[in-house]
């Protein structure tokens, strides 16, 4: 049985075909946010923004599913950008979600590629489980968007490219609870 109130953590990663520094100044970008997440989430509130994200910033906006059917109200706090990692850390929260802390982490692969890699610690009460489906869905969807972007960039596809893969990063004390 669950614990009320124990982290799920999803993780998410694919190789592009772009180079790693090129991938992380897309994602500090909120039109890259836009892009990624149209069709299955959408958040007005950094819609045409032009400035990139920024460490220590706090974003508050309604959420629509859909691009259409408002949801809650979600806040993000981007926590630390970290440029030559290539990581951006954001602890969020909304709705029945009272954690969602996203990490992207841009590995270079060698001059041309790249694994992107979304991790999330999810906690939402009893709803926990619900919410971690919807990540790995989310997520997914988000790393077959960020191919077509990649693709739209002009940059070939990756060869023999491993699909996106997703994962329960279960650690000693998340095997115990489950």
């Amino acid at each position: 049985m669950r614990e009320v109130g124990a982290r799920t953590p999803i993780a998410v990663e694919s190789v592009l075909a772009c180079p790693a520094a090129v991938a992380f100044e897309a994602v500090l970008q909120p039109a890259t946010f836009s892009y990624v997440s149209l069709g299955l989430l959408g958040m007005p509130a950094i819609c045409g923004r032009e400035e990139p994200f920024s460490e220590g910033e706090r974003i508050s906006g309604r959420l629509f599913l859909g691009n259409l059917v408002p949801m809650w109200v979600h806040e993000m706090h981007i926590v630390s950008i970290d440029r030559e990692a290539l990581q951006l850390v954001s602890h969020e929260r909304g709705g029945a979600v009272s954690v969602w802390n996203h990490t992207v982490d841009l590995e270079p692969l060698d001059q041309g590629t790249c694994r992107l890699r979304d991790t999330v610690q999810i906690d939402a009460g009893p709803l926990t489980g619900i919410a971690a489906w919807w990540a790995r869905v989310f997520y997914g969807y988000r790393h077959r968007r960020w191919h077509r972007l990649v693709s739209s960039w002009g940059y070939p596809p990756v060869v023999d490219r491993p699909p996106s893969t997703v994962s329960f990063a279960l650690t000693e004390e998340h095997r115990a609870i489950h």
